[in-house]
């Protein structure tokens, strides 16, 4: 429907008429219904889906009123009505004690290069020698800082574009992020859960730029692929690494609930992010990354293995 109307999206992450714009239309997958939340502020201006009509969150005359409610043109005072339709009863009530005891699915998020717009300044590939020979620890989830080089220069790449963006794309599985960015991440992440390694960037023409720009070193990692249902192929040189995944699915109950953040051990080149903290950053107007929906992830390879 997105894609015949041509609807667009204020989101410079998102392309329009993607899953991912697709998502937005969806109040969180019904989870501000399961743990009592107001969605976000956008989303009263968003049509409710089928699926948040459901028993798992409303009784039969709660199911009958949202029925009975035009929702497609929402301006947020629906929930509101439905709220003052059902007071909340003076102390506790059985049926809701249940319904907060139930487990909230989170979804999780694998934080890729924008690949889509092609004025995004990228990194060249780093020599080994920059970084000592020891560049491979920055994507193992362990502290580097006591011996990360000073003052250390990365290059922009002359086939790319020459916009900076708040994650600078790059092939190094690096997370290199903008003052702005580190801001949002030391603000929203535990404490100690990031390492903030600083670096410049130079131009293809050898100016280096004032611009501040940060390795974020996300530090642990956590053991959660479902390897069952999960389709990839290991690493033949490093046995305990997924080298590629046509699918990834993950385990959620294995993620700690205060975790935003994440390295997947499997993997401990790629980073998971959670809903809440992408949506803030794509809220802030940050670029240069996607957040891919994890159906997605690994689509491309799926693709080559038919043909």
């Amino acid at each position: 429907m997105l894609q015949k109307r041509g609807t667009g999206t204020r989101d410079k992450a998102v392309k329009p008429g993607s899953k991912a714009h697709a998502r937005r239309y969806t109040f969180t997958y019904g989870n501000n219904f399961k743990i009592g939340q107001s969605p976000y502020v956008n989303q009263g201006h968003h049509m409710l889906p089928e699926e948040a009509f459901s028993d798992k969150f409303f009784d039969s005359n709660q199911l009958r009123m949202l029925q009975g409610v035009d929702y497609n043109i929402n301006n947020g005072e629906n929930i509101q009505q439905v709220r003052e339709a059902y007071p909340q009863e003076e102390g506790p009530h059985e049926e809701q004690e249940a319904l907060n005891e139930e487990p909230v699915s989170v979804s999780y998020y694998p934080w890729v290069n924008d690949d889509e717009d092609e004025s995004f300044a990228w990194l060249d590939s780093y020599r080994k020698e920059e970084l000592e020979g020891r560049g491979y620890l920055l994507k193992e989830g362990v502290p580097c800082k006591e011996w990360f080089p000073e003052g250390l220069i990365f290059d922009l790449s002359k086939e790319r574009g020459s916009k900076l963006a708040d994650s600078i794309p790059n092939t190094s599985a690096l997370l290199v992020v903008s003052a702005k960015l580190k801001g949002i991440l030391e603000r929203d992440t535990p404490k100690d859960s990031i390492e903030f390694l600083s670096v410049r960037l130079r131009t293809p023409r050898k100016k280096v730029l004032d611009a501040p720009y940060f390795i974020a070193n996300v530090l642990g990692s956590v053991a959660c692929m479902d390897a069952k249902k999960s389709d990839f192929r290991m690493d033949s040189i490093i046995k305990d690494q997924v080298e590629r995944f046509r699918r990834l699915v993950l385990q959620e109950k294995k993620i700690p609930k205060d975790t935003k953040i994440f390295r997947l051990a499997e993997s401990t080149r790629l980073i998971l992010i959670r809903e809440d903290l992408g949506q803030t950053i794509v809220d802030e107007d940050c670029t240069g990354m996607i957040f891919q929906d994890l159906d997605d992830y690994g689509s491309e390879f799926r693709k080559r293995t038919k043909s």
